[in-house]
């Protein structure tokens, strides 16, 4: 059903399998499909349950291969909901963890995190009231040079140097953001 992008039936499997047989050398991977399922479902709130999971188990070998997606999609959670509960704890996490480990749609969307923390939300603000006095530029920055870490092989490379023309616009510094 997950490969079949019937998410609602692959979400109630998963859930079957995490709630009935948690030793099993599988459940990692089935917690991580079902937050996955939830997800694409649009069960953001369920998902982001079983994201943070994941992300509490860290520690355990065989939860590390899903730590990072888990991580991103929290985050990415976080983003679309607006409710930034415990964000502040996942982005400690990830600092603890080596930066060649970090993927780059996790540092995507910390710097989207970042951005939107720095930016007054946007259908709150016409185009001639974003300037630099309303921002806090520090986070502005911090957001930044997070997208500056997103790679050029990563599928969010577009979207990163995109923010980080409208970073250097919102400062007006134009010669860099046409850059």
């Amino acid at each position: 059903f997950f490969r079949l992008r019937d998410y609602l039936r692959a979400s109630v499997l998963f859930t079957d399998i995490v709630d009935n047989h948690r030793g099993h050398p599988a459940y990692p991977e089935a917690l991580f499909l079902l937050g996955e399922s939830l997800f694409q479902a649009g069960d953001f709130l369920g998902a982001r349950t079983r994201f943070r999971e994941i992300v509490d188990q860290s520690g355990a070998r065989a939860y590390q291969p899903f730590v990072q997606r888990s991580l991103g999609r929290a985050i990415e959670i976080a983003i679309r909901t607006q409710n930034f509960d415990g964000v502040e704890a996942l982005f400690s996490r990830m600092s603890q963890l080596p930066p060649t480990e970090i993927e780059a749609g996790t540092n995507y969307f910390r710097a989207k995190y970042l951005f939107g923390r720095a930016v007054p939300h946007t259908d709150a603000v016409t185009p001639g009231q974003l300037t630099p006095e309303a921002v806090n530029l520090s986070v502005l920055e911090e957001s930044r040079v997070a997208f500056d870490l997103v790679a050029a092989a990563s599928p969010y490379y577009g979207q990163a140097r995109y923010f980080i023309g409208v970073i250097h616009t919102i400062r007006e510094e134009y010669p860099q953001a046409l850059a």
